[in-house]
């Protein structure tokens, strides 16, 4: 404070798109906002929501005859799934399987994506808890499960 000026906004409750939410036993963070933000651009707002974030031994294929979607518009979702891996760390496998494909991504991979992306949707609730440290209890980290069944080759 001695050598710039400072202001005290109080505790942080969003910051980068991460929301945070403090009590006297925990501190919960999540990107339930950016995740309706992500869900208006796509206009899947009222979308159906789906238990896993990929297909059971789903198989894509590289060279398909399929039609090319715009390459930039599909890195931005990946850019956008990544940073939603911060507080969901239970995507981490689906987005690095849909990243792979960001040079000439096809509609199935698109698909893929919006797959994800109704996932999260349907487990929007979910977040990192952090619990307090002054209540002398062990601190444990609860995350998300990894998605069951996830088998997929690449051909």
């Amino acid at each position: 404070m001695k050598e710039f000026q400072t202001t005290d906004l109080g505790l942080m409750t969003y910051f980068l798109g991460v929301e945070f939410h403090k009590s006297e036993k925990r501190l919960l963070m999540h990107q339930k906002r950016y995740v309706f933000e992500i869900s208006k651009k796509l206009e899947m707002e009222h979308c159906n929501v789906v238990i896993t974030s990929t297909e059971p031994q789903l198989q894509f294929l590289k060279n398909g005859d399929e039609q090319n979607v715009n390459p930039t518009q599909y890195r931005r979702l990946i850019g956008s799934l990544r940073y939603l891996c911060n507080t969901r760390l239970n995507l981490a496998f689906s987005v690095n399987i849909v990243s792979r494909f960001m040079k000439r991504p096809k509609m199935s991979h698109l698909e893929d994506v919006k797959r994800i992306l109704r996932y999260v949707k349907g487990s929007i609730g979910c977040g990192i808890l952090f619990p307090a440290m002054d209540t002398r209890k062990k601190c444990n980290l609860l995350g998300f499960p990894i998605p069951f069944g996830a088998k997929i080759k690449m051909i």
